[in-house]
């Protein structure tokens, strides 16, 4: 990766299969602002220093000399994956970048930070965005976190891409997790997409203004933190050469991320107890004995503690998800204090709900130590 004084602070990152650009503070009372750009590259090795090098001399980067080229518009857009405060329905993007600080650079792999202030709707809103790009990615991870007079600070957001004034073929999942676009550029296709880990209030939709968008509209968690990926794919690469193509490459790559990214639980409980029995029997954890699950999970509990952590960790995982909330808990074996037994009958809520990982004691049910050393700090809040 790159900062490039000769052209207004750029800062370009890169690996072996597609290269993107930031708009540095040289440009911060032109028309382009924080939006994603990308380079469209057909070769593995490093393009970006030769190129801006190359622009220098004459040959610009606009035009494809055998490796690539520069033909995406971003502008005031969000580009091929930004993000901005959602404001009265109305998307609020800061100007270009005030700072950053570069914490990998290599030839296949870059990481680093940057720092967005914004103007409106206040002046006291100041971002990070944690940007990684591994090897072999079509798409960068960031991870974003809003301050509000230097405090963490909860926000409503939108992640999404350009629509170039609504040019490009747009697909909004219905669960709420992914958009992408797939448009034609100089007769090329090109596609691009953003995908935020499930939360329970997050929806996408689509923008018709001057620039138009295509966004996944949700909100940070309760320290101000959203992780999202955004990236795209070039038919001249030849790789991934038509929008099913992209739609597939999105769905497994979605499929290998740490993330949770599907609901993992109904909402709205069960209308039988036969129901609830069915669905904890066909769980990932199922039990030894189907045939009673409450017996099963409380006899591995007593005898496995890793078995305990794992049920806690995807207890956190579903609060988190489901009631769009942070859970301030860092699980580690042997912090947990206690796990509570459910009812012989189900509640009008999912089976995870019913451990209780946050808030007060439940005053009715069975409770059974799992450590001999009490940790109340270490219960969240709902």
């Amino acid at each position: 990766m790159k900062v490039v004084p000769e052209r207004a602070d750029d800062l370009a990152f890169e690996n072996d299969v597609v290269a993107f650009r930031l708009y540095g503070p040289p440009l911060a009372d032109s028309t382009e602002r924080s939006g994603l750009d990308v380079w469209m590259k057909r070769v593995s090795y490093p393009i970006i220093e030769k190129w801006y090098r190359q622009n220098a001399e004459g040959m610009s980067y606009h035009e494809d000399h055998g490796e690539g080229y520069d033909a995406y518009q971003v502008g005031a857009s969000l580009g091929g994956g930004g993000l901005g405060l959602w404001i009265d329905g109305e998307l609020v993007t800061p100007n270009v970048y005030q700072s950053v600080e570069i914490l990998d650079s290599q030839p296949d792999r870059a990481e680093f930070v940057v720092e967005y202030v914004y103007e409106k709707p206040f002046r006291n809103v100041r971002e990070l965005r944690h940007y990684t790009l591994e090897p072999g990615a079509q798409l960068v991870r960031v991870k974003s976190q809003f301050f509000v007079d230097g405090m963490p600070s909860k926000q409503p957001v939108a992640v999404g891409v350009t629509t170039h004034g609504g040019k490009a073929q747009v697909h909004l999942a219905e669960d709420g997790i992914r958009v992408r676009t797939w448009e034609s550029i100089d007769g090329q296709g090109l596609g691009t997409g953003v995908m935020i880990p499930y939360r329970r209030d997050q929806q996408t939709t689509e923008t018709r203004d001057d620039d138009g968008h295509a966004l996944i509209l949700t909100q940070t968690d309760a320290q101000g933190s959203l992780v999202y990926y955004a990236g795209f794919a070039w038919e001249g690469a030849g790789e991934i050469t038509s929008d099913a193509e992209w739609a597939g490459y999105l769905e497994a790559f979605q499929q290998e991320l740490p993330e949770r990214f599907y609901v993992s639980d109904p909402q709205g409980g069960f209308d039988t107890f036969e129901a609830w029995e069915t669905y904890i029997r066909e769980r990932p954890w199922a039990p030894r004995h189907p045939n009673d699950p409450v017996f099963s999970v409380n006899s591995e509990a007593t005898t496995t503690r890793p078995f305990v952590k794992s049920v806690m960790d995807r207890v956190v995982d579903f609060q988190t998800q489901a009631y769009g909330d942070e859970v301030h808990i860092q699980w580690q074996a042997g912090t947990f204090t206690r796990v509570y037994l459910p009812p012989t009958r189900p509640p009008a809520i999912a089976p995870f709900a019913m451990l209780p990982v946050t808030g007060p004691r439940p005053r009715t049910g069975n409770w059974m130590s799992a450590s001999s050393t009490p940790t109340p700090s270490a219960w969240g809040r709902r």
